[in-house]
C-alpha cells in the first residue's frame, strides 16, 4: 500500500502542470484553503488532486477552481430578483465568448410575498457560439424537475443573439410580488 502510494505521488510530480492556490472555496465556507494541482498523466484518472487543505473537501466538485490550463472552467454563483407583474424579466444574463461552449444549469425558487404559492425549477441547457457568430442553443432546454403550485409561473433558458448571453428568463403574475432566486452553475470550455 505504501508503495503504491509512492508511484501515485512520483506519477503526481513527473506530471504536474500548474498548482493553483484556493482560499475560501470549500463548500461555500469562507476560510477553507486548498491547493489544487493539475496533473496531465495516462496513468492517472484523475487531472487534478488536492495536495492541502480541509476534511471538507470531498471531492473537485466542492471547489470552485476557476480557469484551470485544461480550459474548462466552472462558476457557481446565486441571483436574486422580484418581480411585480407578469412581464418576463432576465434574472440572469450569462455571456457566451466567441469559440465557446457553455453548460448552464439552474435551480431557481420562486415564492408569493404571502406563501401562498411557489415553485422550484432545475433546468439545463447547452449553447455554443462559433467565431464572429451568434450564442445558439444546442438541442432543447432539459426540464430535470419542476413543481408549481400555479401553471403561470415560468422559467426558462434562452438564447439572446442581441446580447450574445444565455438569459435565464421568469415570468410572474399580474399584480403579484414574487421573490425569486437561483442558484447557477456555468461550466465554460473555450477552443
Amino acid at each position: 500500500m505504501a508503495n503504491e502510494k509512492n508511484l501515485v505521488e512520483q506519477e503526481i510530480a513527473d506530471n504536474v502542470i500548474q498548482d493553483q492556490a484556493e482560499k475560501g472555496i470549500a463548500n461555500g465556507y469562507p476560510g477553507l484553503d486548498a491547493l489544487i494541482r493539475v496533473v496531465q498523466s495516462p496513468k492517472l484518472h484523475h487531472s487534478a488532486h488536492i495536495i492541502g487543505g480541509d476534511d471538507a473537501f470531498s471531492n473537485l466538485d466542492d471547489i470552485n477552481v476557476g480557469k484551470l490550463k485544461t480550459g474548462l472552467t466552472t462558476e457557481r454563483y446565486t441571483k436574486t430578483i422580484t418581480t411585480l407583474d407578469a412581464t418576463p424579466v432576465d434574472l440572469e444574463a450569462i455571456t457566451v465568448a466567441e469559440e465557446e461552449v457553455v453548460d448552464a444549469e439552474v435551480i431557481v425558487v420562486a415564492r408569493k410575498s404571502d406563501g401562498t404559492q411557489r415553485a422550484i425549477y432545475h433546468l439545463e441547457g447547452v449553447f455554443y457560439r462559433n467565431t464572429a457568430g451568434n450564442v445558439t442553443q444546442q438541442g432543447n432546454t432539459a426540464s430535470l424537475f419542476i413543481r408549481r403550485s400555479t401553471s403561470a409561473y415560468d422559467v426558462n433558458l434562452e438564447a439572446d443573439t442581441t446580447n450574445q448571453t444565455v438569459d435565464v428568463r421568469v415570468t410572474g403574475v399580474a399584480a403579484t410580488t414574487i421573490k425569486w432566486e437561483a442558484r447557477i452553475a456555468v461550466t465554460r470550455l473555450q477552443a
